[in-house]
């Protein structure tokens, strides 16, 4: 009876949901049964990770395996689930450039992607397995190359799973539903991830992530799926979207696409990427999650994209950075809109948790070479801290920090990293560590430069440009033997 009833509101609002609004305050369209739906959604992830996370089981150093790595005997779904919510946090940049440009992001945001992945499921996942005592990627390097080579990495590694971006977007989303302080909400929101990151694990992680992997998935097919109920089949859609949008270079060059392509290579050096695989069992294991894993990228990017396409055909001149959340709440009824919000928070949190959990590891164990499990949960609370206060020193602006630290850490490890794990003949250790301190050098030197002189070239390309030249110049005092 109250299914019927409520397939009865739906029809009578079907006409009146098509009339969206291009601006819109977030707060303003979100019921109370709405809300009571998000915080149950919510909560009830936290709840259930905290009951599950197996915290308590984990006192002493021989622990230690079970509490970073699952004791390596992490199961396929778990495994599929978290990789799959660990790396798609960035829905707000996605959701941007399919709204701006159509089709090119799903060629730049997607299929490159695409390409990593499987690039590093086959040329990289086996020769990780070949140090089975390794347990993250600094370590690996530590193994390869050295104690300092690897402390090296590890201070890049780092800076790049310090989660500025995912803590700033966060806070802004809960500020902008609930008309709250956004300083307020990304130090609370940051607080409260922490805690259960810190009590349970990798399996903590891994719960959370599999159960926002579902809220995530929910959101994002929901929104597809009325607007298909209400605005008809995107084949007729496609009809008020501008021919633009179907441009594979979405109205830039050649060479502007192919940057993109070297962007998303930069999954062969993310900590957190290594760091999932080092907990499967097996490589074989590993490269079967991964396709898995592809495989979902794909149905959650498709749905997003024509999702976009819907919200770029209704409200062509919204303001693109939240076009998508716009159209989503006005699309939505009446308790889905606290649905999809939940699954919103899911995406960003999911991301979260994983790198407050990795730049903790990092931090402790593969910096300052610590064997206590109190110094790892010390360390996610610092990065926790760390990551608000870099958060409000930027004043949230998300494109700059992102761009800036991630460019740092890929810039200088992409290239060594990459010939030292996937060449039979290994550059040697001083190589290694004078392309990362002179690239990084360049890259800050010229971030600086950039203020007060018009450069074309981004600084990105300085710095990997001369991280390739080091690396690759002959010289027989640099490379070691096999």
């Amino acid at each position: 009876m109250l299914l019927k009833t409520y397939w009865g509101i739906l029809q009578i609002n079907k006409v009146a949901a098509v009339k969206i609004e291009h601006k819109l305050s977030f707060a303003s369209v979100l019921s109370y049964f709405d809300l009571l739906l998000f915080f149950l959604i919510v909560f009830g992830i936290f709840f259930l990770t905290w009951k599950w996370k197996g915290g308590d089981r984990y006192h002493s150093k021989n622990d230690m395996n079970s509490y970073f790595l699952m004791e390596r005997s992490i199961s396929m779904p778990f495994f599929v689930t978290s990789l799959v919510a660990t790396f798609y946090g960035g829905i707000f940049g996605v959701t941007r450039i399919t709204f701006e440009q159509g089709i090119y992001s799903f060629i730049t945001q997607g299929l490159f992607w695409y390409a990593s992945y499987l690039i590093f499921a086959f040329f990289v996942v086996d020769k990780i397995f070949q140090y089975p005592e390794a347990t993250s990627l600094a370590n690996l390097i530590k193994i390869i190359f050295g104690d300092h080579t690897g402390k090296l990495c590890a201070v890049f590694n780092l800076i790049d799973v310090i989660p500025v971006v995912y803590i700033a977007s966060l806070g802004f989303f809960l500020s902008a539903l609930f008309q709250v302080n956004a300083q307020i909400t990304m130090l609370l929101s940051t607080f409260l991830i922490a805690c259960y990151t810190a009590s349970g694990g990798l399996r903590s992680v891994i719960v959370s992530d599999f159960l926002q992997f579902i809220s995530m998935v929910m959101a994002i097919l929901s929104v597809l799926i009325f607007s298909v109920y209400y605005l008809g089949s995107p084949i007729k859609m496609i009809e008020n979207i501008p021919s633009s949008h179907f441009d594979p270079l979405g109205g830039e060059s050649l060479s502007r696409l192919s940057i993109w392509a070297f962007i998303a290579l930069t999954t062969l050096v993310d900590p957190n990427f290594y760091h999932r695989c080092l907990a499967c069992p097996s490589a074989k294991f590993a490269k079967k999650g991964i396709l898995y894993s592809v495989l979902f990228w794909f149905i959650i990017d498709c749905a997003t994209t024509i999702s976009c396409f819907y919200a770029k055909s209704v409200i062509p001149h919204a303001n693109a950075e939240n076009a998508y959340l716009i159209y989503a709440l006005q699309i939505l009824p009446d308790g889905v809109r606290g649905l999809f919000c939940a699954g919103i928070v899911s995406l960003i949190v999911s991301t979260t948790d994983s790198y407050l959990f990795m730049a903790g590891q990092t931090l402790s164990r593969d910096i300052f070479g610590f064997h206590s499990l109190k110094y790892h949960k010390y360390s996610i609370f610092f990065i926790a801290l760390l990551g608000v206060m870099i958060a409000w020193l930027f004043h949230g602006n998300i494109k700059v920090i992102w761009k800036f630290f991630g460019s740092l850490s890929t810039s200088c490890l992409f290239v060594p990293i990459s010939i030292g794990i996937l060449k039979k003949k290994k550059i040697s250790a001083s190589r290694f560590q004078l392309s990362c301190c002179l690239s990084s050098l360049v890259l800050i030197l010229l971030e600086c430069c950039h203020r007060y002189f018009h450069v074309t070239i981004d600084s990105f390309y300085f710095s990997t440009a001369l991280s390739c030249f080091i690396c690759l110049l002959p010289n027989k005092k640099f490379i070691c033997k096999s």
